[in-house]
């Protein structure tokens, strides 16, 4: 299960330009008409929410039992996979890649086989300037079908174990309002969970450079808008049982790893995203450490090596450690 943070959370400022009852609802648990002013809790400081969130890592001792400080993950599935579905637009696809294996779909699915210790069947739907729902005003600019027209012979059809969903840079930038993108996204996990159950992981949005914020036909996002829509996706994830793959941390303000287009990851930017999706499938899921021995190595690996550190040749320099060869 993904892991539970303290509510409220806010993003600073954000819920202050942005207060529907989307966010008051899901974030803070309240009720009332979609054009109700926010609340006061809407508008909690920051610094009080740090410290909720503070509060809530502290366990008390309490009598006659043990405490207890460790949050366990809870596993979303032990059995080994057979076959991955990403559905996304140009970034899942592999933009702006040096060759197809360095797409961060094939990078992660390849980590997964490694510890996994089996084969595991691809199958990349990605497409450029793909969006979420034809409901998104630059409907018309974006290679069709979307996400929701074509959901069922991408996706559905093949039964995949583990699916990945990539969507919101271009809905945003497109101008799909909040609530519309919200509700899209939710009809979209709904179906594919009405026919078959896989476990899904949401990547969030991609960072780019705000050059293409402006960029014709799709210029309705920018970087507070982003932060909105990732803050819906982190919600829609804790509210269906799904994986969080937070890219956009790991990937914002960082512009050596974006490609000259200013828009699309280059071989650097695709494996930080790999990375951040592989780690988020690896706390959630077990199946991931299949190979990974019941008893220790220890004394296997220090008969071996030793108890370090590198030995120094009769020169005074350090023994090379042979690395992996790179492709």
């Amino acid at each position: 299960m993904c892991e539970q943070s303290a509510k409220p959370v806010s993003t600073p400022g954000v819920l202050d330009r942005y207060p529907h009852r989307i966010f008051e609802d899901e974030l803070y648990g309240l009720s009332g008409e979609a054009d109700a002013q926010p609340s006061a809790a809407a508008n909690n400081h920051p610094r009080l929410c740090r410290v909720r969130l503070w509060l809530s890592f502290i366990v008390l001792p309490q009598k006659g039992r043990e405490r207890n400080m460790f949050k366990r993950q809870i596993d979303m599935r032990s059995k080994p996979i057979n076959r991955v579905v990403a559905l996304g637009e140009s970034t899942t696809w592999g933009y702006s890649v040096s060759s197809k294996d360095r797409c961060w779909v094939s990078q992660v699915v390849g980590m997964l086989r490694e510890f996994q210790g089996r084969d595991i069947k691809l199958i990349n739907q990605g497409i450029g300037s793909n969006v979420l729902t034809p409901e998104c005003p630059s409907y018309d600019h974006s290679a069709k079908p979307s996400a929701l027209e074509r959901v069922q012979n991408d996706l559905i059809i093949h039964h995949p174990d583990l699916v990945f969903l990539s969507y919101g840079l271009n809905d945003s930038r497109g101008g799909t309002p909040v609530r519309t993108f919200r509700q899209a996204y939710q009809e979209l996990i709904d179906r594919i969970r009405n026919a078959i159950d896989p476990v899904i992981v949401l990547v969030n949005t991609y960072y780019m450079h705000e050059v293409l914020y402006s960029y014709l036909h799709w210029a309705e996002s920018s970087y507070e808008l982003t932060e909105v829509f990732n803050l819906v996706i982190k919600q829609l994830a804790e509210t269906n049982n799904c994986i969080l793959a937070d890219v956009y941390s790991a990937e914002v303000g960082v512009d050596w790893i974006i490609d000259e287009d200013h828009c699309h990851p280059n071989d650097l930017g695709h494996r930080m995203i790999a990375n951040r999706v592989f780690e988020a499938i690896a706390r959630n899921c077990s199946f991931v450490a299949c190979r990974m021995p019941k008893k220790t190595l220890i004394s296997q690996f220090s008969s071996k090596h030793g108890n370090g550190p590198e030995k120094s040749s009769s020169n005074g320099t350090t023994k090379d450690v042979m690395l992996p060869k790179t492709k």
